[in-house]
């Protein structure tokens, strides 16, 4: 998990990310960076631009040739018309694409068609100044707003070619026509303006210490034919791709950014149906990654709820904590050490990946799964092995890794137990008959092993076990469903998928 405090931040450590992948030798064709819409993008290609750092996507248009970013950039290009004039044919094609955006956006779309028809005619054929012509309109065919911004328009015009910084100008063309408001207003669902306005922010952004406008903007024609060129070699790329695009696909490093509520799950008051297709987006995300899941978030925005409701951070550092664990020689592990591994294990759900994906040395992996064994054995024999918060069914994944050769002869001790045979606490996270109330109990009743319960999804099932996590108030209940097979259901105060049969 990584935080950042805004879009700029949040772009640079994400290539930052990229880079130390690179930097340890890591292909640039095993790197991903998914997206929920390309609208998150800008100040990522913004970076991987900067870095040097080629990227590509099946369906990606790179940020700065999308069509509010031309519309933008289209005065410039008639602004540095108005330096070149019309020498050959070719400029006066430049132009009229330029005109043919520009005419649709404020303050020129404001103007009457047959007005437009004439300035056109009076710069393209008659050769005349765009900025001499915008100032001899008459005020008074126009609106007053309309006409104040046509004349700072083509003022901008005329000295915009000028302009020392390519940032600094563009900013005063932004406040000339009021450009990002405009997309504001226009976004055709609340999502889409903010993106493009992140979009024409970007631009400017970018342009800071990229020269003059115009050279800025042969700046930008280089970046296209670079761009042009990396889609025909892209076994040299990053992938730069939506979530979507990603399914069936798999990286070694996969960076998912803006795991934020509002991106991930993407807009408001969904529906259920909408809700749970938005998590299975996310479960396709970060499913694609082989050995390393970067997660980023901005910190002003709430976390997306599916990453609270997974405890994403809590999660982590249980994680971790095991991992280090892990790390230490098992032959110097106490009784407290076996259990924070085996309930940290059955808990996080590692059953599975032990068995079936852990890839430390097989002695390593013997070692530790006959450590477990006799204590656990130990205990089982002393009776005090639901002092430790455990049952018997805790031996079964450490036998399948390693059997303990000397099952029937192991010691009727193991250090540390001591400290449990005085006990007299209940098991901390397997159900039995004697347990106190918990969440499945209140929501629905008093549940228990072998029972059959219905989820709204699976269908039918029966409950094989219930675990209750004493730190936060939540219950998993591993159901084994007819026509789904073995899962594991979360059960919060708010949150309960099952009913009882």
């Amino acid at each position: 998990m990584h935080q950042a405090t805004n879009l700029e931040q949040l772009g640079q450590r994400v290539v930052n990310q990229v880079k130390a992948s690179l930097a340890e030798g890591i292909a640039p064709t095993n790197i991903a960076i998914l997206v929920r819409v390309y609208a998150q993008t800008p100040y990522i290609e913004q970076h991987l631009i900067q870095a040097n750092i080629s990227y590509w996507g099946a369906d990606l248009v790179p940020f700065y040739r999308r069509p509010e970013i031309l519309d933008f950039l289209a005065f410039a290009q008639l602004a540095k018309l108005e330096v070149n004039r019309f020498t050959e044919p070719r400029i006066t094609e430049t132009w009229q694409e330029a005109w043919n955006r520009v005419k649709r956006t404020p303050p020129i779309r404001y103007l009457n068609p047959s007005l437009k028809e004439w300035i056109q005619e009076r710069v393209a054929v008659d050769q005349a100044s765009l900025t001499q012509v915008l100032l001899s309109l008459e005020p008074d065919i126009l609106q007053e707003r309309t006409a104040r911004s046509v004349s700072a328009l083509a003022k901008w015009l005329a000295i915009a070619p000028e302009a020392p910084c390519a940032k600094t100008a563009l900013e005063q063309l932004d406040a000339c026509i009021n450009y990002r408001e405009h997309l504001k207003q226009r976004g055709g669902f609340k999502e889409a303006g903010p993106g493009k306005v992140a979009g024409v922010e970007a631009i400017i952004h970018y342009a800071n210490q990229q020269g003059t406008l115009l050279a800025f903007l042969e700046h930008l024609e280089r970046l296209q034919a670079q761009v042009t060129q990396a889609r025909q070699t892209p076994h040299h790329c990053i992938r730069l791709t939506t979530i979507h695009q990603s399914k069936g696909l798999e990286w070694p490093v996969v960076i998912i950014p803006h795991c934020n509520q509002g991106t991930l799950p993407f807009g408001e008051n969904l529906t259920y149906e909408e809700l749970e297709e938005e998590r299975r987006l996310l479960y396709v995300a970060i499913t694609r990654a082989q050995k390393e899941l970067h997660l980023y978030t901005l910190k002003p925005q709430p976390l997306s709820q599916f990453l609270q409701e997974a405890r994403v951070v809590e999660t982590l550092q249980r994680t971790e904590q095991l991992h280090q664990q892990l790390q230490s020689d098992p032959q110097t592990w106490q009784a407290g050490d076996v259990a924070k591994v085996v309930k940290g294990v059955a808990s996080l759900g590692f059953d599975r990946y032990f068995r079936q994906w852990w890839t430390v040395a097989p002695e390593t992996q013997a070692a530790i799964a006959h450590t477990i064994q006799r204590c656990l054995r130990a205990a089982q024999q002393q009776q005090i092995l639901h002092h430790l918060g455990l049952e018997e069914e805790h031996l079964e994944p450490w036998q399948a890794i390693a059997p303990l050769p000397d099952a029937g002869t192991s010691s009727l001790d193991f250090p540390g137990l001591e400290s449990f045979r005085n006990r007299a606490q209940p098991s901390a996270t397997l159900a039995s008959r004697d347990r106190p109330a918990s969440l499945a109990s209140n929501l629905l009743g008093n549940l228990r092993r072998q029972e059959r319960v219905q989820h709204e999804k699976f269908g039918p099932g029966v409950v094989m076990a219930v675990e209750i996590q004493k730190v936060n108030s939540e219950e998993i209940i591993t159901v084994n469903f007819e026509h789904a097979g073995t899962k594991r259901i979360l059960i919060t105060e708010k949150f309960c998928t099952l009913h009882r049969l």
